[in-house]
């Protein structure tokens, strides 16, 4: 019989070996999701270029409407240079910029943050580029742009797409629109500034006939009134003898005949010389009132029948108020003497005013579209 013998298996237990501890730090770099083979993406990027095509549409129609800074010294040409705001040019820029607006919202919303970033540089790119062949416009179609962009990025980090979140993105869109309008102008006209100078003393001096010419009927007929006025009041002067008698009494008359006369009058006898000096004071009173009365009735006469339109109307204003005229002018008057140095100022106001009234109108029409938009393609 054998025995088995029962081998006792003894197991040791490994313990692991313990690894000092590493100082080098593991950075993870996140890879941003974009799929161009997305449905998304790709309808991002047709937007994007429907966007594209609508700037420079907008571009395109602004230069058409033939806008230029130096326009608003031209007083003479003002009514003509308004009449651009009601263009067909300009029409087509507003529908063309109140659409960019609408597509750039609509192209913000539920973008990343990567697709955002492309549209906003590739905007500010084309409004760049568009700037530097068009040189006039260069700051114009770069607050047309950042306008654009600006849209695009509030509407990206927009979680609603509501009418009163759409109001509000545009509203800081166009504000960017309106600080470009007046810090381009002001960069402008400071650089050109004796440019604009002149070309604010030419149109002064091209204004000046056309507002004088309009004011001077008022003025003609205020002038008019008060020449029959002064003509009435002469008239009512009632010259006497007993007027003349009370300013000039006889006595004063004999002692200047007296005076006069000498030895040849004082040798006579008394009565005789107050007979002589009788006769010829009531001589000199009654050529007096005749003369004076016959005076009176020839200034009314005068003065009624006076035309002032016809003397004003005959004043050549054109060749009197000259470019050198005007200056010589700005330049005697201490406070019109600054009018050079708050030129640019006063430019960049003058423009941004225009600007902020446009605003308005694109506001509106730019939400209406989008809300069109959102509607149509949801």
């Amino acid at each position: 019989m054998a025995t088995a013998e029962k081998k006792e298996v003894k197991t040791t237990e490994e313990k692991p070996v313990s690894t000092p501890a590493s100082n080098n730090i593991t950075i993870t770099i996140p890879t941003p999701k974009f799929d161009l083979t997305s449905t998304e993406t790709q309808f991002k990027f047709v937007l994007l270029g429907i966007l594209f095509v609508l700037l420079l549409a907008s571009f395109f129609f602004f230069s058409r409407s033939n806008f230029a800074t130096h326009e608003i010294f031209n007083f003479a040409r003002i009514q003509y240079n308004l009449q651009k705001l009601y263009s067909i040019s300009f029409i087509l820029f507003l529908i063309s910029i109140s659409l960019s607006l609408a597509f750039g919202v609509y192209f913000g919303y539920g973008s990343s943050k990567v697709q955002a970033i492309i549209g906003i540089i590739i905007i500010i790119l084309a409004s760049i580029i568009a700037g530097l062949t068009s040189n006039p416009y260069f700051y114009a179609f770069l607050g047309f742009g950042s306008s654009v962009a600006t849209a695009i990025a509030f509407a990206s980090i927009s979680k609603t797409i509501s009418f009163s979140a759409a109001w509000g993105i545009i509203s800081k869109a166009l504000l960017v629109l309106l600080i470009f309008a007046f810090l381009g102008t002001l960069v402008k006209v400071n650089a050109n500034q004796n440019t604009y100078y002149n070309d604010l003393i030419t149109g002064l001096s091209q204004a000046a006939p056309s507002i004088i010419s309009g004011v001077t009927p008022n003025i003609a007929s205020a002038g008019q009134n008060e020449l029959l006025a002064c003509a009435n009041a002469i008239n009512g002067v009632n010259i006497t003898r007993a007027n003349i008698e009370s300013s000039y009494p006889q006595s004063e008359f004999n002692n200047q005949i007296i005076a006069s006369a000498g030895p040849a009058y004082t040798s006579l006898p008394t009565d005789q010389q107050t007979l002589l000096s009788g006769a010829l004071y009531q001589s000199c009173l009654n050529f007096t009132v005749a003369s004076t009365t016959n005076l009176k009735g020839q200034l009314v006469s005068a003065i009624t029948n006076y035309n002032i339109s016809n003397s004003i109307n005959s004043t050549s204003v054109s060749s009197t108020v000259t470019p050198n005229f005007i200056e010589q002018t700005i330049n005697n008057d201490p406070q019109l003497n600054n009018l050079r140095q708050y030129l640019p100022i006063v430019s960049a106001l003058a423009i941004a005013s225009v600007v902020s009234l446009i605003n308005i109108v694109i506001h509106i029409i730019a939400t209406i579209l989008l809300f069109l938009l959102t509607k149509v393609i949801g």
